[in-house]
């Protein structure tokens, strides 16, 4: 990897943390959960269509330091290292292994794919609809578990205050990343940026 392509890896995984960051600052609390609706996720699904693992990896645990250490990053533009101990700790942990996750299932599904036919574009939609079904998924579930132990809730309640009020707005902001995704990821993969 010659020092060209290494400075424009690091400006996108230095790119996306930033995002991700912005997304922080658009926290609405709600009156019916200790979770707040953030952007946050948004930017962690996208760049899970997007980036490569490794890439996605080192974009969210970069964002997570810097908050961690104490740059005002996590949700209402905030920061601190008892944020990993707060009642929505658990997305916020999440978010490093939905990303990931959500970047080898596209790698993996889009090196598989026969881009030979003339209208691969069904195929895309389906790529990116497996994924992105799978971070949001990852992303709940580490939220529930952390919301049960951390309120000492039941699973029902825990579900009901820590899923079903976001439902909506998350639907919006996945299919957001995955009308966004095909054409970032062809402006970056023409700007030698992504294999």
């Amino acid at each position: 990897m010659n020092s060209t392509l290494n400075l424009k890896v690091f400006i996108l995984i230095s790119l996306f943390a930033a995002m991700t960051a912005v997304g922080a600052f658009i926290a609405i609390p709600t009156p019916f959960s200790p979770v707040p609706v953030v952007l946050q996720n948004f930017f962690i699904i996208f760049m899970g269509l997007v980036l490569p693992p490794a890439m996605s990896a080192a974009s969210v645990g970069l964002y997570l330091f810097l908050g961690a250490v104490g740059f005002p990053i996590f949700a209402g533009g905030t920061g601190g290292f008892a944020h990993f101990t707060a009642p929505s700790a658990g997305y916020l942990i999440s978010y490093f292994p939905a990303a990931v996750i959500g970047s080898m299932i596209t790698k993996k599904k889009y090196k598989e794919m026969d881009f030979s036919e003339k209208k691969p574009i069904n195929k895309i939609l389906w790529i990116d609809l497996m994924s992105v079904f799978v971070m949001i998924m990852v992303i709940y579930i580490g939220g529930i578990i952390w919301l049960k132990y951390r309120l000492d809730i039941a699973w029902a309640k825990s579900i009901l205050v820590g899923v079903i009020p976001f439902i909506p707005g998350d639907i919006i902001k996945c299919t957001a990343a995955i009308i966004l995704a095909p054409k970032i990821r062809k402006f970056l993969k023409q700007e030698g940026m992504l294999a």
